[in-house]
């Protein structure tokens, strides 16, 4: 049984919805409380345990009573948008704390959903029993009445007629009236501060009076606040001392591009629900979207898209278009500044699958799937084809464009490569690969095992062989391709490279066709892992790879593995919400399991993290090297110095020489 089962088990023996503290189940548990917090959190993560945001922190397994089987709405959006884990469970956690929830604190800018977080929040509560179908959920925004304090308590707490000039009756507030649901306080630092202290009075003992009244009044009403204001602001000092749970939700900007991606996809498939027509989006406009500057958030997305599909609308009612059809040019100056951000264009081709798609179709389906208009495939070609063509029609420079297609290469292959099934054998492979080009294939694997004396594991075959195809079909085609890593292979891959070299003759006698040496950079790649190597029990330099982001490391890690065909590289990731004193922590129980007396290269993104290596080598007496903003290319090259037993000094002067390379290469264009 692991840890993390160890103390799942004593939560659900323990059965105490009140919660216990990390340091209390430590102690029962016979575990550190580091271990214990970190488990702990993985298993909030996990969505099987939650906890408050007091002091101290109290974890719990949620009651939930006939409906623990029922996926909620919650869960579905978490499964959509995994940047909001740890906000929803905590909103989960709030609903579900005994007897009938507590109040919670959501904090957040402006347009990043706080409202619909607030409405979803009382939808589970429905569904988990909390509270009742009929029961009342209010919104109200301080921020109407922020000129009139005393209107605005009243609207909160009612009034008693004669309490001032002007209340000739006696007034129901809107506690009273959201009695049994759940009242949305927005902009709540701008209620005063007598109205503050009245609130936390009923939060704590669930009365109140009206204004002007001396007579105290129950109400059971779970209380709701959000804010646009900086947690750190004075204004919230009151609050976030009074507030059990406090909620960030993130801005768009803190959000991943598959989430963005989706949550377009969603806007544009409302749009056309609503017309009850289908929508035609282009490729660049998708692009655009995913980049633009957003700064009022999934509000403005929303809002931007809707005046888009208006305008694309009016066109097709006054016969412009035959359909409602959107292209970039016809978007807004500041979202098409989206196409010129490069940072975000290198990263599109991992989130749009095809290369060649032309437009996505919306239709007024009840599911999320729009179709794919004019794709044909994965493809390297295709993927450098279009590129170069976008880059060029934005007037960007050649050495520019060098740089930027070098980069989304080395993405392409180690995409490629971790995307390709393990199920897609020799038989499945057939049955899409022309028999002719297969028994070329099969001679090329042959001569490149031979030759680099290794063995081709079913991934690495599977992907050899669907590119090798794809690069037939290109060269029967007379199409020319340019391999914008080519000088950096040859230089760092002497070897794999005169294997490439060979393996592109056996294909040019077979199709009796001449290939450009550019082709053989590409197969180069494929071929960087070499899995025969000698004393395989010796103790060897660990190489462990840490970046921020849910999956990052991990990800990294997994393609690198995939092409050494080894599982060597460790990921630890480093999402937003947790701590780099847990990141930290997991490091060390990392080095503790795993000690090496050669050594460890930390690969890292980026921050913090750089600092690890000293703080690693003081506590365990080990050697260990650190080395920043670091690329796949890099992981393999250090994974494979490693396995071949290389020295850490070494391994770490080599993985430098990655970079000296690059800009070595680089510099010598301007000349």
């Amino acid at each position: 049984m692991t840890n993390r089962e160890l103390i799942y088990k004593k939560l659900l023996e323990l059965n105490d919805n009140k919660g216990i503290d990390a340091q209390t189940l430590a102690s029962m548990v016979g575990m550190t409380r580091s271990n214990v917090s970190y488990e702990l959190n993985a298993l909030v993560k996990e969505g099987k345990v939650c906890k408050s945001s007091g002091r101290p922190v109290l974890f719990f397994i949620p009651d939930r009573g006939n409906n623990s089987n029922k996926e909620s709405k919650l869960d579905q959006m978490k499964k959509k948008n995994m940047s909001l884990t740890q906000a929803i469970e905590q909103m989960k956690a709030a609903i579900l704390y005994p007897p009938k929830g507590i109040p919670s604190l959501l904090l957040g800018d402006t347009g990043v959903g706080k409202s619909m977080f607030a409405s979803l929040m009382y939808e589970y509560s429905v569904e988990m029993g909390v509270r009742a179908a009929n029961s009342p959920f209010i919104v109200f925004n301080c921020a109407d009445y922020s000129n009139n304090p005393q209107l605005l308590t009243s609207q909160l707490f009612g009034v008693k007629k004669g309490a001032y000039t002007g209340a000739e009756s006696d007034r129901v507030g809107l506690i009273e009236r959201a009695n049994g649901g759940v009242l949305l306080l927005d902009e709540v630092h701008r209620l005063p501060p007598e109205g503050q202290e009245m609130l936390f009075t009923f939060m704590d003992t669930g009365s109140f009076r009206r204004i002007g009244d001396f007579e105290d009044r129950k109400s059971d009403v779970l209380i709701i606040c959000a804010t646009t204001e900086d947690p750190g602001s004075s204004l919230l000092k009151t609050f976030m001392r009074r507030i059990p749970m406090m909620i960030k939700i993130p801005s768009l900007k803190e959000r991943s591009l598959e989430e963005r991606l989706y949550l377009i996809k969603s806007f544009f498939k409302q749009e056309s629900v609503k017309l009850n027509r289908e929508i035609y989006v282009s490729l660049n406009t998708m692009r655009a979207l995913l980049s633009y500057d957003c700064p009022h958030n999934i509000g403005q997305l929303k809002n931007d898209i809707q005046l888009i599909c208006a305008k694309a609308y009016s066109e097709f009612l006054t016969n412009i278009k035959s359909d409602i059809r959107i292209n970039s040019a016809s978007l807004p100056h500041y979202i098409k500044e989206g196409l010129y951000k490069e940072k975000e264009h290198r990263v599109l081709w991992n989130q749009l699958v095809g290369e060649e798609i032309e437009y996505f179709k919306f239709t007024a389906s009840r599911e999320l799937n729009e179709e794919v208009i004019g794709s044909s495939g994965n493809s390297i070609y295709a993927m450098i084809d279009q590129k170069l063509e976008n880059l060029k029609s934005q007037g960007i420079a050649n050495i520019a464009i060098e740089n930027i297609l070098e980069n989304d290469t080395v993405r392409y292959f180690d995409n490629h490569i971790s995307g390709v099934s393990e199920d897609l054998n020799k038989k499945n492979l057939m049955s899409i690969i022309d028999k002719d080009i297969f028994d070329c294939i099969d001679k090329v694997v042959y001569y490149l095992s031979s030759t680099l004396k290794r063995h081709f594991n079913n991934n690495l075959y599977t992907a050899l062989a669907l590119h090798i195809n794809t690069l037939i079909k290109r060269v029967l085609s007379n199409k020319s391709i340019t391999n914008p890593e080519l000088k950096k292979i040859m230089k760092l891959y002497p070897e794999e490279f005169a294997a490439a070299i060979g393996a592109k003759e056996i294909i040019e006698k077979h199709i009796r066709h001449s290939i450009a040496d550019d082709e053989a950079g590409f197969l180069t790649i494929f071929l960087l892992p070499e899995e025969e190597i000698n004393n395989k029990s010796r103790d060897k330099v660990k190489v462990v790879l840490i970046a921020h982001g849910e999956a990052t490391a991990s990800s990294m890690a997994n393609v690198a593995n995939k092409l050494l065909g080894e599982n060597y590289v460790v990921g630890i990731n480093a999402p937003i919400e947790v701590s780099l004193s847990d990141v930290l922590d997991a490091f060390r129980r990392y080095v503790a399991e795993n000690t090496s007396s050669e050594g460890y290269l930390v690969l890292v993104d980026m921050g913090s993290l750089t600092t690890f290596g000293e703080i690693i080598e003081k506590e365990f007496n080990v050697s260990v090297k650190v080395i920043p903003l670091v690329s796949t290319l890099h992981v393999l090259v250090a994974a494979r110095k490693a396995l071949l037993g290389f020295s850490l000094d070494n391994i770490y002067k080599e993985v430098l020489q990655v970079n000296s390379y690059f800009n070595r290469d680089f510099a010598s264009n301007f000349q």
